[in-house]
């Protein structure tokens, strides 16, 4: 769990410090937006696809806590 929180809060200053230096500075903020817009939409679609696919595994597709210990 520590690390999914580590990634989130890298994403987040990654995030921070290109929109804050970059973004607004070279393409400008609309056309930030829009993309940034995009990359969430996207990434939201794609997590959905993702919960779509595995929730129609059946148990017999994963792997048992006895096949991991042996």
């Amino acid at each position: 769990m520590a690390l999914l929180y580590f990634i989130n809060s890298f994403g987040a200053v990654a995030g921070t410090l290109i929109a804050g230096f970059y973004v607004v500075e070279q393409p400008g903020l609309i056309v930030g937006l829009l993309a940034t817009g995009s990359v969430n939409i996207i990434l939201g679609l794609l997590i959905l696809i993702m919960d779509r696919v595995l929730a129609q595994r059946t148990p017999e597709d994963t792997v048992s806590q006895d096949e991991l210990t042996r």
